[in-house]
């Protein structure tokens, strides 16, 4: 009875101890998917960051040249009617 008694003793400590190295391991697994995860979502953070900027450049650059076209087809609305009052 006692042999029976050690050897459920030892078996229960073998399990207890592949269970916390089990615990451990997956813990430690965790502890990396989460630091990927993260540095992922910085990463797409940045990005968005980024192309946001490049948008609001982008728009700012649009509306300045529509801008710029306005002005240069009234100046040259104004030259044709010039050419025009000189020619009548």
């Amino acid at each position: 009875l006692d042999l029976k008694t050690q050897m459920l003793e030892f078996l229960q400590s073998d399990y207890e101890t592949f269970k916390k190295q089990q615990k451990q391991t997956l813990d430690e697994h965790q502890e990396h998917l989460e630091r990927s995860h993260n540095m992922a979502l910085s990463e797409l953070h940045n990005k968005i960051l980024k192309m946001q900027s490049a948008l609001e450049e982008s728009q700012l650059m649009e509306k300045q040249l529509k801008h710029k076209l306005e002005v240069q087809t009234e100046t040259l609305n104004n030259k044709v009617e010039e050419l025009r009052a000189v020619n009548d």
